[in-house]
Protein backbone atom coordinates (compact mmCIF):
# COMPACT_ATOMS: atom_id res chain seq x y z
CA UNK A 1 0.00 0.00 0.00
CA UNK A 2 1.44 3.12 -1.06
CA UNK A 3 1.76 6.48 1.35
CA UNK A 4 -0.73 8.14 -0.44
CA UNK A 5 -3.52 6.36 0.67
CA UNK A 6 -2.09 5.88 3.87
CA UNK A 7 -2.08 9.37 4.50
CA UNK A 8 -5.64 9.98 3.01
CA UNK A 9 -6.64 7.22 6.40
CA UNK A 10 -5.80 10.15 8.13
CA UNK A 11 -7.78 13.32 6.82
CA UNK A 12 -10.98 10.79 6.37
CA UNK A 13 -10.67 9.48 9.49
CA UNK A 14 -11.05 13.39 11.38
CA UNK A 15 -13.79 13.89 8.70
CA UNK A 16 -15.56 10.71 9.98
CA UNK A 17 -15.32 11.62 13.66
CA UNK A 18 -16.85 15.04 13.15
CA UNK A 19 -20.28 14.17 10.95
CA UNK A 20 -23.49 13.94 12.36
CA UNK A 21 -27.06 14.32 11.48
CA UNK A 22 -27.20 17.79 12.57
CA UNK A 23 -23.73 19.72 11.48
CA UNK A 24 -23.55 23.48 11.47
CA UNK A 25 -21.84 25.32 8.85
CA UNK A 26 -18.29 25.87 10.56
CA UNK A 27 -18.30 22.12 10.93
CA UNK A 28 -19.65 21.65 7.24
CA UNK A 29 -16.31 23.45 6.05
CA UNK A 30 -14.44 21.78 7.82
CA UNK A 31 -15.40 18.34 6.88
CA UNK A 32 -15.53 19.68 3.40
CA UNK A 33 -11.57 20.71 3.64
CA UNK A 34 -10.82 17.07 5.25
CA UNK A 35 -12.71 15.14 2.40
CA UNK A 36 -10.57 17.07 -0.27
CA UNK A 37 -7.68 16.38 1.19
CA UNK A 38 -8.30 12.86 1.65
CA UNK A 39 -9.85 12.32 -1.43
CA UNK A 40 -6.77 13.87 -3.09
CA UNK A 41 -4.27 11.65 -2.07
CA UNK A 42 -6.42 8.66 -2.36
CA UNK A 43 -6.46 9.45 -6.19
CA UNK A 44 -2.83 9.92 -6.25
CA UNK A 45 -2.61 6.52 -4.81
CA UNK A 46 -4.37 5.32 -7.43
CA UNK A 47 -2.22 7.06 -10.11
CA UNK A 48 0.95 6.14 -8.13
CA UNK A 49 -0.05 2.27 -7.70
CA UNK A 50 0.21 2.52 -12.22
CA UNK A 51 3.35 4.71 -12.51
CA UNK A 52 4.44 7.33 -9.83
CA UNK A 53 5.10 9.57 -12.85
CA UNK A 54 1.42 9.93 -13.57
CA UNK A 55 1.29 12.55 -10.48
CA UNK A 56 4.15 14.45 -11.60
CA UNK A 57 3.77 18.17 -12.77
CA UNK A 58 6.36 17.60 -15.13
CA UNK A 59 6.67 13.77 -15.84
CA UNK A 60 9.62 14.40 -18.22
CA UNK A 61 12.40 11.71 -18.28
CA UNK A 62 15.00 14.19 -17.60
CA UNK A 63 12.95 15.60 -14.65
CA UNK A 64 11.33 11.97 -13.01
CA UNK A 65 14.48 10.26 -12.81
CA UNK A 66 15.53 12.92 -10.45
CA UNK A 67 12.33 13.58 -8.41
CA UNK A 68 11.67 10.10 -8.44
CA UNK A 69 15.30 8.37 -7.69
CA UNK A 70 16.71 10.48 -5.42
CA UNK A 71 18.10 7.80 -2.74
CA UNK A 72 19.47 5.68 -5.74
CA UNK A 73 23.14 6.24 -7.39
CA UNK A 74 22.19 8.14 -10.58
CA UNK A 75 25.38 8.94 -13.29
CA UNK A 76 25.79 10.31 -16.38
CA UNK A 77 28.65 10.84 -18.58
CA UNK A 78 32.23 9.76 -17.72
CA UNK A 79 30.52 8.06 -14.56
CA UNK A 80 30.02 11.01 -12.74
CA UNK A 81 26.96 11.33 -10.00
CA UNK A 82 24.19 13.52 -11.89
CA UNK A 83 24.20 16.93 -10.27
CA UNK A 84 22.31 17.09 -6.56
CA UNK A 85 19.63 18.72 -7.98
CA UNK A 86 16.40 16.81 -7.04
CA UNK A 87 14.14 17.52 -10.07
CA UNK A 88 10.74 19.36 -9.53
CA UNK A 89 8.71 17.28 -7.58
CA UNK A 90 5.63 19.06 -7.46
CA UNK A 91 2.31 17.29 -8.36
CA UNK A 92 -0.44 17.42 -9.55
CA UNK A 93 -3.61 19.31 -8.49
CA UNK A 94 -6.81 17.44 -6.93
CA UNK A 95 -8.85 18.41 -10.44
CA UNK A 96 -6.14 16.98 -12.69
CA UNK A 97 -6.11 13.95 -10.22
CA UNK A 98 -9.42 12.94 -10.71
CA UNK A 99 -9.29 13.46 -14.62
CA UNK A 100 -6.55 11.00 -15.60
CA UNK A 101 -7.73 8.88 -12.29
CA UNK A 102 -11.18 8.31 -14.07
CA UNK A 103 -8.85 6.27 -16.47
CA UNK A 104 -8.05 3.74 -14.15
CA UNK A 105 -11.12 3.21 -11.49
CA UNK A 106 -14.70 2.80 -11.92
CA UNK A 107 -15.60 4.58 -9.02
CA UNK A 108 -13.90 7.61 -9.88
CA UNK A 109 -15.59 7.91 -13.25
CA UNK A 110 -18.84 7.42 -11.43
CA UNK A 111 -18.54 10.04 -8.71
CA UNK A 112 -16.33 12.46 -11.04
CA UNK A 113 -19.19 15.49 -10.23
CA UNK A 114 -19.18 14.76 -6.64
CA UNK A 115 -15.25 15.00 -6.68
CA UNK A 116 -15.16 18.38 -8.51
CA UNK A 117 -17.66 19.73 -6.04
CA UNK A 118 -15.44 18.78 -3.41
CA UNK A 119 -12.03 20.33 -4.77
CA UNK A 120 -13.87 23.58 -5.85
CA UNK A 121 -15.03 23.95 -2.56
CA UNK A 122 -11.48 23.61 -1.12
CA UNK A 123 -10.01 25.89 -3.28
CA UNK A 124 -13.05 28.07 -2.33
CA UNK A 125 -12.20 27.70 1.59
CA UNK A 126 -8.85 28.31 0.66
CA UNK A 127 -8.85 31.24 -1.66
CA UNK A 128 -11.98 32.76 -1.51
CA UNK A 129 -14.76 34.10 0.59
CA UNK A 130 -16.75 31.69 2.36
CA UNK A 131 -19.84 32.35 0.83
CA UNK A 132 -19.47 31.32 -2.50
CA UNK A 133 -19.65 27.69 -0.74
CA UNK A 134 -22.56 25.44 -2.06
CA UNK A 135 -23.09 24.44 1.73
CA UNK A 136 -26.56 22.21 0.73
CA UNK A 137 -24.93 20.53 -1.88
CA UNK A 138 -21.69 20.18 0.22
CA UNK A 139 -24.03 18.61 3.40
CA UNK A 140 -26.20 16.30 0.71
CA UNK A 141 -22.42 14.73 -0.37
CA UNK A 142 -21.37 14.73 3.24
CA UNK A 143 -24.26 13.21 5.35
CA UNK A 144 -25.96 11.06 1.89
CA UNK A 145 -22.96 10.26 -0.95
CA UNK A 146 -19.80 10.06 1.50
CA UNK A 147 -19.86 6.55 3.36
CA UNK A 148 -21.15 5.06 -0.13
CA UNK A 149 -18.88 6.39 -1.96
CA UNK A 150 -15.94 5.29 -0.08
CA UNK A 151 -17.15 1.80 0.72
CA UNK A 152 -17.24 1.57 -3.06
CA UNK A 153 -13.39 2.99 -3.14
CA UNK A 154 -12.78 0.10 -0.32
CA UNK A 155 -14.18 -2.69 -2.94
CA UNK A 156 -12.34 -1.50 -5.77
CA UNK A 157 -9.08 -0.94 -4.19
CA UNK A 158 -9.54 -3.94 -1.52
CA UNK A 159 -8.34 -1.91 1.62
CA UNK A 160 -10.39 -2.55 4.38
CA UNK A 161 -13.01 -0.13 4.90
CA UNK A 162 -11.85 0.61 8.76
CA UNK A 163 -8.92 1.80 7.95
CA UNK A 164 -10.80 4.80 6.05
CA UNK A 165 -13.55 5.66 8.78
CA UNK A 166 -12.14 4.18 11.45
CA UNK A 167 -14.98 2.76 14.27
CA UNK A 168 -17.90 4.94 12.47
CA UNK A 169 -18.93 3.08 9.74
CA UNK A 170 -22.48 2.34 11.54
CA UNK A 171 -22.74 5.61 12.73
CA UNK A 172 -22.15 7.15 8.50
CA UNK A 173 -24.87 4.97 7.39
CA UNK A 174 -27.67 5.67 9.58
CA UNK A 175 -26.68 9.45 8.84
CA UNK A 176 -27.36 8.60 5.48
CA UNK A 177 -30.39 6.44 5.23
CA UNK A 178 -31.93 9.38 7.50
CA UNK A 179 -30.64 11.98 5.39
CA UNK A 180 -31.63 10.72 1.79
CA UNK A 181 -34.35 12.61 0.71
CA UNK A 182 -35.70 9.74 -2.44
CA UNK A 183 -37.55 7.42 -0.31
CA UNK A 184 -36.72 4.03 -2.71
CA UNK A 185 -32.80 4.47 -2.31
CA UNK A 186 -33.89 5.53 1.40
CA UNK A 187 -35.25 1.86 2.02
CA UNK A 188 -32.31 0.21 -0.51
CA UNK A 189 -29.66 1.60 1.95
CA UNK A 190 -31.40 0.87 5.10
CA UNK A 191 -31.79 -3.00 4.09
CA UNK A 192 -28.68 -3.15 2.88
CA UNK A 193 -26.95 -2.05 6.19
CA UNK A 194 -29.13 -4.04 8.18
CA UNK A 195 -28.19 -6.93 5.98
CA UNK A 196 -24.48 -5.98 6.84
CA UNK A 197 -25.67 -6.05 10.29
CA UNK A 198 -26.94 -9.36 10.37
CA UNK A 199 -23.97 -10.97 8.49
CA UNK A 200 -21.66 -9.97 10.92
CA UNK A 201 -23.63 -11.07 13.81
CA UNK A 202 -25.09 -14.02 12.47
CA UNK A 203 -22.21 -16.54 13.44
CA UNK A 204 -21.12 -15.33 16.76
CA UNK A 205 -22.47 -17.97 19.68
CA UNK A 206 -25.40 -17.86 21.28
CA UNK A 207 -26.59 -14.78 19.13
CA UNK A 208 -29.13 -16.63 16.60
CA UNK A 209 -30.72 -18.37 19.52
CA UNK A 210 -30.76 -15.73 22.10
CA UNK A 211 -32.44 -13.25 19.13
CA UNK A 212 -35.00 -16.18 18.29
CA UNK A 213 -36.60 -16.52 21.77
CA UNK A 214 -36.87 -12.79 22.42
CA UNK A 215 -38.97 -12.92 18.82
CA UNK A 216 -40.94 -15.79 20.20
CA UNK A 217 -41.68 -13.78 23.26
CA UNK A 218 -42.54 -10.60 21.48
CA UNK A 219 -44.90 -12.09 18.88
CA UNK A 220 -47.63 -13.06 21.40
CA UNK A 221 -48.43 -9.83 22.74
CA UNK A 222 -51.34 -8.54 21.65
CA UNK A 223 -51.14 -6.72 18.42
CA UNK A 224 -48.05 -7.95 17.29
CA UNK A 225 -47.61 -10.45 14.34
CA UNK A 226 -44.55 -12.25 12.72
CA UNK A 227 -43.18 -11.50 9.26
CA UNK A 228 -39.81 -12.44 7.07
CA UNK A 229 -37.67 -9.30 7.58
CA UNK A 230 -36.84 -8.08 4.12
CA UNK A 231 -33.05 -7.04 5.18
CA UNK A 232 -31.79 -10.56 7.03
CA UNK A 233 -34.46 -13.21 6.04
CA UNK A 234 -35.09 -13.88 9.37
CA UNK A 235 -38.48 -13.65 11.18
CA UNK A 236 -39.22 -9.93 12.38
CA UNK A 237 -41.80 -8.46 14.50
CA UNK A 238 -44.55 -5.90 13.36
CA UNK A 239 -46.32 -3.69 15.72
CA UNK A 240 -50.16 -3.63 14.48
CA UNK A 241 -53.19 -1.41 15.10
CA UNK A 242 -56.78 -2.87 14.41
CA UNK A 243 -58.82 -0.96 11.83
CA UNK A 244 -62.46 -1.50 12.49
CA UNK A 245 -65.79 0.26 12.18
CA UNK A 246 -69.26 0.21 14.71
CA UNK A 247 -71.87 -2.23 13.19
CA UNK A 248 -75.54 -0.62 13.80
CA UNK A 249 -77.33 -4.19 13.28
CA UNK A 250 -74.75 -6.24 15.51
CA UNK A 251 -74.43 -3.19 17.72
CA UNK A 252 -70.41 -3.49 18.13
CA UNK A 253 -67.19 -2.79 16.48
CA UNK A 254 -66.39 -5.26 13.30
CA UNK A 255 -62.79 -5.44 12.72
CA UNK A 256 -61.64 -4.61 8.81
CA UNK A 257 -57.97 -4.68 8.99
CA UNK A 258 -54.76 -4.21 10.95
CA UNK A 259 -52.30 -1.31 9.73
CA UNK A 260 -48.59 -1.93 10.67
CA UNK A 261 -46.95 0.61 12.72
CA UNK A 262 -43.45 -0.61 13.41
CA UNK A 263 -41.45 -2.80 12.07
CA UNK A 264 -39.05 -4.35 13.96
CA UNK A 265 -36.27 -7.35 13.79
CA UNK A 266 -34.06 -8.21 16.38
CA UNK A 267 -31.66 -10.27 14.31
CA UNK A 268 -30.53 -7.32 11.82
CA UNK A 269 -31.62 -4.42 14.43
CA UNK A 270 -33.70 -3.05 11.84
CA UNK A 271 -36.49 -0.84 13.86
CA UNK A 272 -38.06 1.79 11.67
CA UNK A 273 -41.54 3.66 12.38
CA UNK A 274 -41.69 5.31 9.53
CA UNK A 275 -44.87 4.85 7.73
CA UNK A 276 -43.71 6.28 4.30
CA UNK A 277 -41.23 3.14 4.33
CA UNK A 278 -43.71 1.07 5.72
CA UNK A 279 -46.03 1.46 2.86
CA UNK A 280 -43.54 1.34 0.50
CA UNK A 281 -42.38 -2.04 1.92
CA UNK A 282 -45.74 -3.17 0.93
CA UNK A 283 -46.02 -5.56 3.62
CA UNK A 284 -49.77 -7.61 2.95
CA UNK A 285 -51.62 -8.59 6.15
CA UNK A 286 -52.18 -11.97 4.86
CA UNK A 287 -48.48 -12.58 5.31
CA UNK A 288 -48.73 -11.31 8.63
CA UNK A 289 -48.69 -13.66 11.79
CA UNK A 290 -50.69 -12.28 14.87
CA UNK A 291 -51.52 -13.41 17.88
CA UNK A 292 -54.94 -14.09 18.28
CA UNK A 293 -57.36 -11.13 19.47
CA UNK A 294 -59.37 -13.91 21.66
CA UNK A 295 -57.13 -16.91 23.40
CA UNK A 296 -54.08 -14.31 22.94
CA UNK A 297 -52.39 -17.85 22.87
CA UNK A 298 -51.91 -18.89 19.13
CA UNK A 299 -50.68 -17.12 16.24
CA UNK A 300 -52.82 -16.59 13.04
CA UNK A 301 -52.99 -14.71 9.72
CA UNK A 302 -56.81 -14.69 9.31
CA UNK A 303 -58.00 -11.71 8.31
CA UNK A 304 -60.61 -11.58 11.48
CA UNK A 305 -57.79 -11.96 13.36
CA UNK A 306 -59.08 -14.82 15.39
CA UNK A 307 -57.40 -18.33 15.53
CA UNK A 308 -59.01 -21.46 13.13
CA UNK A 309 -59.50 -22.64 16.83
CA UNK A 310 -61.19 -20.19 18.07
CA UNK A 311 -63.17 -19.13 14.89
CA UNK A 312 -64.21 -22.99 15.40
CA UNK A 313 -65.39 -22.86 19.06
CA UNK A 314 -67.43 -19.70 17.63
CA UNK A 315 -68.88 -21.07 15.19
CA UNK A 316 -69.65 -24.48 16.73
CA UNK A 317 -71.63 -22.06 19.72
CA UNK A 318 -74.35 -20.49 16.99
CA UNK A 319 -75.00 -23.85 16.48
CA UNK A 320 -76.86 -24.26 19.49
Amino acid sequence: MNSYYKDSFIFFREACSKMDENITKEVIIQISLNLALGFERLLKGILVDKNPIFILVDPSFENSFKALFQDLPLYVKDNKKTPEKDGNQDTITFRTSVIRAKSFSKIVLGNESKLFAISKARDIIAHSELKYLDLNLLESIIKVDFINVIEDFSKELEIPLVKFVGGNKSKLSKISILSEKNLFLKIDKLIAHHKSVWEEHKNHEGYVTKQKKVTSSLALSKYTGTIKCPACLQTAIVQLKPISEYDSFLEQNILLRYDVTALICKFCKLNTRDLAILNALGIPNESINKACVSCEDRLTSNESGICNDCEKKSNDLLWF
